[in-house]
């Protein structure tokens, strides 16, 4: 549904001149009652579809990469509050603390992020 308006200097979208059911008939009615001359179409193409993938990778890259080096500190901290040095584990140790710690992040922000969620839209938390 192709909808026409008319600012009104009151709201954003202003009245509704007329409906239609093609982008064509609107731009004509537009032209007609508003004289409206320009409509900048953008169309999103594979190359626009590969860069917004790209970035959503990009992003949670850096985002693995923040939880880790926080993991990374938080078993350090870890290790120097058990009176240890990162010496007397193993390789394999230190890997499974990281990955809990990591794990513990992980759950961590996900329950911050939908208390929060539940926050902004006003739903009391009991």
């Amino acid at each position: 549904m192709w909808k026409v308006y008319k600012w009104n200097g009151h709201y954003i979208m202003g009245d509704l001149v007329s409906k239609h059911s093609s982008e064509d008939a609107a731009l004509k009615k537009a032209a007609k009652e508003i004289k409206f001359t320009f409509a900048d179409k953008t169309k999103k193409d594979k190359e626009t579809k590969k860069l917004t993938k790209k970035s959503k990778e990009k992003l949670i890259k850096v985002y693995r990469r923040k939880i880790r080096e926080a993991a990374i500190s938080r078993t350090k901290a870890k290790i120097a509050l058990q009176g240890k040095v990162l010496k007397d584990f193993t390789d394999d140790q230190v890997r499974d603390i990281v990955a809990e710690e990591e794990r513990d992040l992980t759950s961590d922000l996900k329950t911050k992020g939908l208390l929060a969620l539940a926050a902004a839209l006003g739903f009391g938390i009991i």
